[in-house]
């Protein structure tokens, strides 16, 4: 296994769902919640500036992915940490989702306080 700096973003994906499969069910339904939020506030954030606002268009982008790549593949990603590391740390959607998985660990009460402090060791900010 590679130290933690010379891993890719895929490969702590990985680690994180193989070191805690269960909590994986918890942080996929937030982070879903967590898209959808973002998207509404793109809508309402839209409908109040009518002269075009291109600052979020790539975060827009980004939680749509999100959200096919959880509605399309959410069991095997709760069963597979290669699928798992692959698709929700892809390069495209991966700065998102390590934000969500910040978010996660700062505003859930977690049973397992070892989970939110492994996250911070794997994807230091």
């Amino acid at each position: 296994m590679n130290p933690l700096d010379k891993m890719t973003l895929p490969e702590k994906g990985r680690l994180l769902h193989q070191l805690f499969p269960a909590e994986m069910k918890t942080f996929l339904e937030f982070s879903l919640e967590y898209c959808r939020g973002i998207l509404e506030a793109i809508q309402q954030h839209k409908i109040l500036v009518t002269d075009g606002n291109f600052g979020t268009d790539v975060q827009e982008a980004q939680a749509r992915r999100t959200i096919f790549v959880l509605s399309r593949y959410k069991k095997s990603l709760l069963r597979r940490p290669r699928r798992f590391g692959r698709l929700f740390f892809d390069p495209a959607i991966a700065s998102l989702n390590q934000q969500i998985l910040v978010a996660y660990c700062q505003s859930v009460r977690l049973p397992n306080e070892k989970f939110r402090g492994m996250v911070f060791i794997i994807f230091p900010l």
